[in-house]
Parts: structure tokens; C-alpha cells; sequence
């Protein structure tokens, strides 16, 4: 539990959340799910468990070359697309026609599979180190080498291949997260709905900040003559 809760603070550093309660929820969920996990594991053979921690890394670096090839996508690859009209292509169009729920999909399949990582992979060190006369050392090593292998192998290689592959990469994981929208179509509404209602909020208050054009301008037209001049620079520059 203390490598999960570690590694969910790191990956929150990385995206800033608009408000603290959407965190703690987030928390609350995603520790429940690991708890459920190191439940299923406990009743699973070695391995069975590192055939599951094998399978959950090539998912988790499936869905993150997929995040970046989907939105780094260059005028010239729709031109591509236009062109070659592959077989997957529809379904490229059809994903970035509403991009905030193919991010949501992608987030949500990404933090799953990643807490299922993290339960797997400390089960798995826990079978074949024993660290039970040095506790600290013991979290030290799991929380690096987890971290490690997670951002290396699911996270950096990946994107790196998308970005140089990005086209390509799109067309082979269209399908799959087609399907998978469908599947986490609930969770996905709940996220983009929550998501919009605090932008929305966070938008009106900065407008009801912010000062308009007119404003300013008439504030200008207070000025005293003793500073025209200056005046008369930011009425230009306004207008």
C-alpha cells in the first residue's frame, strides 16, 4: 500500500488536478481496487502472477504509446489518411471526434492497469526477497524498482516509439480502444462530465476577474492630464 500511495503522488505531480476533493476520490477508488487486487493475488500461483504483471506492463505501455500517437498526429498524417484510406482510419476519425472521452479511456485503462502492476510486482518481490529484517530497505527497493520499470518500460520507450511511429500506432490501437470506450463508457461519462462542470466554474470565475476591453478603456478615460501621456500609449495599445 505504501508503494501505490508513492507512486499515485508521483503521477499526480505530472497533472495538475483542479480540485483537492477530485483527488481524494481518485484516492479513495483506486485504493479500494488495490486492496480487491492484493485479495485476487493472494490467491494465485507465482506464476500465474507474473504471466498477469507481464501482460498488465504490455497493456500499460499499449495505452500510452496510444495517448501520444492519437494526440500527436500531424496535418500530414491526415493527409496520409486521406490517401491510403486504411482500414482503421474511420475509426481514428471517429475516436478524435471526441477527444475528451478517448482521453478518459485512456486515463482510466492506464491507472487500472498500473495499480495492478504495483499489487503484482510487490507481491512477486515479496515471493523472492525476503526484506522482513530491514522493512525500510525492503520499501525503498520496491518503490524504486517498481517505479522504475513502470516508467521505463510502460511510459518513456513507449511514448518514444509513438512519436516516431504516431500514425501508425493509431491505426493498430484503433480498434482496441473503440473498443474499450465502449466498454468504460460509464466510468469515461462520469470523468468528462465531472471534468467539464469544474472547468466551467473555474472559467466563470476567472471572467469574473478579468476586466474587459470596454472597462479598461473607460478607466483610462479617467486619467488626470498629469499622466495623458501614458494615457494615450495604453489607449493604443488596447484599441
Amino acid at each position: 500500500m505504501r508503494v501505490f500511495s508513492y507512486f499515485f503522488a508521483a503521477s499526480t505531480t505530472s497533472f495538475p488536478l483542479t480540485r483537492k476533493s477530485e483527488v481524494t476520490v481518485k484516492f479513495e477508488i483506486l485504493s479500494r481496487i488495490f486492496s480487491i487486487l492484493s485479495f485476487v493475488t493472494s490467491t494465485l500461483d507465482f506464476p500465474t502472477v507474473l504471466a498477469v504483471a507481464i501482460i498488465c506492463l504490455f497493456i500499460s505501455a499499449f495505452v500510452s504509446a496510444s495517448e501520444v500517437a492519437f494526440f500527436s498526429l500531424s496535418p500530414k498524417d491526415f493527409e496520409r489518411m486521406e490517401n491510403e484510406n486504411h482500414s482503421s482510419d474511420e475509426k481514428i476519425k471517429l475516436l478524435l471526434q471526441k477527444p475528451e472521452h478517448l482521453l478518459a479511456t485512456i486515463l482510466i485503462t492506464n491507472n487500472l492497469v498500473n495499480v495492478s502492476i504495483i499489487v503484482l510486482s510487490s507481491y512477486i518481490i515479496n515471493q523472492t526477497l525476503n526484506f522482513s529484517a530491514f522493512p525500510i530497505l525492503g520499501f525503498i527497493f520496491e518503490t524504486i524498482l517498481i517505479t522504475f520499470i513502470i516508467l521505463l518500460a510502460s511510459e518513456i520507450m513507449p511514448k518514444i516509439f509513438a512519436q516516431q511511429h504516431g500514425l501508425r500506432m493509431a491505426r493498430f490501437g484503433a480498434g482496441i480502444l473503440k473498443t474499450l470506450r465502449s466498454v468504460l463508457k460509464p466510468f469515461v461519462w462520469v470523468l468528462v462530465s465531472s471534468t467539464s462542470i469544474v472547468n466551467k466554474r473555474l472559467a466563470k470565475h476567472r471572467h469574473g476577474n478579468n476586466l474587459s476591453m470596454d472597462e479598461l478603456s473607460q478607466a483610462l478615460e479617467l486619467t488626470s492630464d498629469a499622466i495623458q501621456e501614458d494615457a494615450d500609449i495604453l489607449k493604443g495599445i488596447v484599441n
